[in-house]
């Protein structure tokens, strides 16, 4: 893409690069800063359910990035001035606790939004909504002899769990999914929203950073959750094990890719074969 709106695009910059596109900031030639977001053909259904939500949250003025144009694979939207959380709490070891509110306060926001006209599920129980992720496990799971038991485990556990009203879920909320503005405005990012449980994104969140060796943001964003909230997240470890075992899967398969690509980043496969030793680890531990 050379042109953009009607005017050339004069500046082209990588913001990030993975297995499924990359996303992008450009500048057209009337000074105008945008960033685009490109899907491989194999992941264009990915396309339309982020475009798809990325206007069901703007319109109900959520912050996210405001949407402008959707092509076959790539989806233009506002350019946010700023620097995401993750790189912030790196280059200080910690958040504020004012950081820490925002980001979970943003979170919980999001699990409220009233979809009863924009959910396209319907009411689906807490008990349907795992068995959907195991079935999804399932057609992805491929020859990973090693997760097999870890299924059979987590249909034996989530049996009796407490049933929540289903919401929007965010599905892979963290920090560096969030980009915090000039004026200190968080606004969410990476949209692979669904319909679900609240409690897959908290466990997401918790089990990501105590992966990375974050326990203590986990234990914190925790503890404001239910603060926030004002109740005690029942099951939690059932969904902490879902997500470990969900986040193994799709690790593990774009670690078998990339092996198998020709230019493979082997410093990259070793990092992720860390973290997939230190997720067999945590689901061990539940």
């Amino acid at each position: 893409m050379n042109i953009l709106f009607g005017k050339p695009i004069i500046r082209k910059e990588t913001l990030n690069s993975g297995l499924a596109g990359e996303v992008l900031s450009v500048e057209t030639s009337d000074n105008m800063k945008f960033v685009l977001k490109t899907y491989k053909d194999e992941v264009n259904h990915s396309i339309d359910n982020e475009w798809n939500m990325m206007n069901i949250l703007y319109e109900k003025g959520f912050n996210v990035p405001k949407p402008f144009e959707k092509s076959n694979n790539t989806i233009v939207m506002e350019m946010i001035n700023g620097k995401n959380l993750g790189t912030i709490f790196l280059e200080n070891k910690t958040i504020s606790e004012e950081l820490m509110h925002d980001f979970t306060n943003l979170l919980y926001q999001l699990h409220k939004i009233n979809i009863e006209n924009c959910s396209k599920n319907g009411n689906i129980n807490s008990i349907k909504f795992i068995k959907n992720e195991i079935n999804q496990i399932k057609n992805i799971i491929g020859d990973n002899n090693i997760c097999f038991k870890y299924i059979s485990k987590l249909e034996k556990m989530s049996l009796n769990i407490n049933n929540e009203k289903d919401c929007i879920i965010h599905r892979d909320y963290h920090p560096w999914n969030i980009i915090l503005n000039e004026t200190g405005k968080m606004f969410v990012v990476d949209l692979e929203c669904g319909y679900g449980d609240y409690r897959f994104d908290v466990a997401w969140t918790y089990t990501l950073m105590e992966r990375s060796g974050f326990l203590d943001f986990s234990k914190t964003f925790y503890n404001q959750y239910e603060n926030i909230c004002g109740k005690k997240i029942l099951d939690f470890d059932v969904f902490k094990y879902l997500t470990i075992l969900r986040w193994l899967i799709n690790v593990m398969n774009s670690v078998e890719y990339m092996r198998k690509s020709l230019n493979k980043n082997d410093e990259k496969i070793e990092y992720l074969e860390k973290l997939i030793k230190n997720g067999i680890d945590q689901i061990g531990c539940l």
